[in-house]
């Protein structure tokens, strides 16, 4: 009995022993993000993003016994510059990494996957010479996120003849080739939009739509989804004004007339639109102006939609600024996308509510599609990477704050 109770200490003794080790060596390790889960797996600090994912499969890479070596291309909107593009980035290597820890791979038998864009945003041309390049590099399956809806056919069309899938994400393609669309389910996010800001300004209204281009698939569907929302549900008010940022060329002329007429004794049939100096004038006036001019035309408008974090923070600004009129400063405000630096918006009371997409998550899942479609595994036609609706109230939760980017 008393052997029975030493040999009982000493498994004790060394099952303490063993805890206190593994314990010292957590502490050791604290800094690290991820830590080994009793699964095998390495737990993922963006785990509720992924979750988020609808199939939820595309938010993990059992079964994707690739190639070693496989090059997946991954092409953007934007660099890391910005912190929306710099998550998607993060979602697409953190699949990288956990294909290859599943493989075993290492060295140079590791899958590769790149993410490249422009270094100017948006930049349409630099995204097709970008296409270009990596297709002259013949990856296993590319993904990208069109800046123009109408662009790379043809580029699309030599993909297909040298049998390199396409994985769509964040904005659609008018090419009917391509194996999956991964992106935010935008016109349910612009339905919610509609209607915070209905119950914001009292159903009862004007609301002016600022888009930051007319090009991008993603931005058309917001803006269309928005203006179903109130077509539908509320009568009282309209959608119908919706200015695109890339197109206010015929604006900035109008007020460069005005600028010159106040001036110049001059009627509008008397100025020389061709003139240098008239081109100088439109040339310089910005953004922000143009939006000032622009709700200058709408007093009576009572809310504003952004579809962008690019253009809420222009509203923003131009709303702030100390010769605001009164009717400006009572505009109610929903936007689309923001950091989280730039969620100190939310501390204005003219701010609603933000909707914040989910990035990381569209990354990991666009290399999941694009390694299910070089297995021939099969894809879903879309793949929803979720949304949320952040106000002042809700933005501190942890909830909240994991989806931030």
């Amino acid at each position: 009995m008393k052997k029975g109770r030493r040999i009982l200490c000493v498994i004790l003794s060394g099952a303490l022993l063993f805890a206190g080790c593994t314990s010292k060596k957590m502490n050791e390790g604290e800094e690290q993000k991820n830590v080994i889960n009793t699964s095998g797996k390495e737990k993922n600090e963006h785990q509720s993003n992924l979750d988020m994912l609808r199939p939820m499969a595309y938010g993990n890479v059992e079964g994707l016994d690739l190639e070693p070596g496989t090059y997946i291309s991954v092409i953007g909107k934007a660099n890391g510059s910005l912190a929306y593009w710099k998550a998607v980035e993060e979602g697409a290597k953190r699949a990288e990494e956990d294909i290859n820890r599943m493989l075993g791979y290492k060295g140079a038998d590791k899958v590769k996957v790149v993410y490249s864009a422009p270094e100017e945003a948006n930049n349409a041309e630099s995204q097709i010479y970008i296409l270009d390049e990596e297709l002259a590099l013949y990856p296993s399956a590319i993904g990208i996120a069109l800046i123009d809806v109408q662009s790379c056919t043809v580029q699309f069309e030599s993909a297909t003849d040298q049998e390199i899938p396409i994985v769509a994400f964040d904005s659609g393609t008018n090419y009917q080739g391509i194996v999956a669309k991964c992106s935010t389910d935008n016109e349910a996010a612009a339905r919610t939009a509609a209607a915070k800001l209905s119950d914001a300004i009292e159903e009862n209204g004007e609301i002016l739509i600022f888009s930051l281009d007319s090009s991008s698939e993603s931005l058309q569907t917001r803006v269309t989804g928005f203006q179903k929302e109130i077509s539908q549900h509320y009568q009282e008010e309209n959608a119908d004004n919706v200015y695109h940022m890339n197109e206010l060329e015929k604006t900035k002329q109008e007020m460069a007339v005005k600028q010159w007429q106040e001036e110049n004794p001059l009627s509008e049939a008397d100025i020389d639109s061709s003139h240098p100096e008239f081109a100088a004038r439109v040339e310089a006036i910005d953004d922000k102006s143009v939006i000032k001019y622009i709700l200058e035309q709408h007093p009576q408008a009572k809310g504003i939609f952004a579809t962008s974090a690019e253009t809420t923070k222009l509203i923003l600004e131009v709303l702030e600024q100390e010769d605001a009129s009164e009717a400006m400063k009572a505009l109610k405000v929903v936007g689309f996308d923001a950091s989280q630096k730039e969620l100190s918006m939310l501390e204005n009371e003219q701010v609603v509510g933000v909707i914040i997409q989910n990035p990381y998550a569209m990354g990991y899942a666009t290399v999941v599609a694009a390694a299910r479609a070089i297995l021939v595994m099969g894809n879903e036609a879309v793949i929803d990477s979720g949304y949320t609706w952040v106000t002042k109230d809700n933005m501190e939760k942890k909830t909240i704050q994991k989806m931030l980017y």
